[in-house]
């Protein structure tokens, strides 16, 4: 991996003095210009094809995600937690006291 960046002076205490690093010329790409990189490779599958099972994959995430499941796949791993504290072993769930708190990982792909 490649990632290009600059020393900016970290004015914060405290570390006054130290540097911080800043990405550069970082690109971001959509759902689109991703599939097109694909296609680009000579892929047998056309546009359509790529769209419709990205569009069925992120259903199926999202579906699973919304039931609380963890989900790992190649590129993230994504779980859930809830924080706070429960009164007793019959409490409920709280918006006001308790957080649903999501985690996010890179999958073995990504590291």
């Amino acid at each position: 991996m490649s990632l290009k960046y600059a020393l900016i002076e970290n004015t914060l205490p405290p570390n006054v003095g130290s540097y911080l690093a800043r990405l550069q010329n970082v690109k971001s790409h959509d759902l689109e210009s991703i599939i097109n990189l694909m296609l680009r490779r000579g892929n047998t599958l056309t546009y359509t094809d790529i769209l419709a099972v990205n569009k069925g994959l992120s259903e199926e995430i999202i579906q699973l995600a919304a039931s609380g499941e963890t989900i790992s796949t190649p590129l993230f791993k994504l779980s859930f937690s809830i924080t706070g504290v429960f009164d007793s072993p019959t409490d409920t769930f709280d918006p006001n006291r308790h957080e649903i708190k999501i985690h996010l990982s890179p999958g073995k792909a990504l590291k």
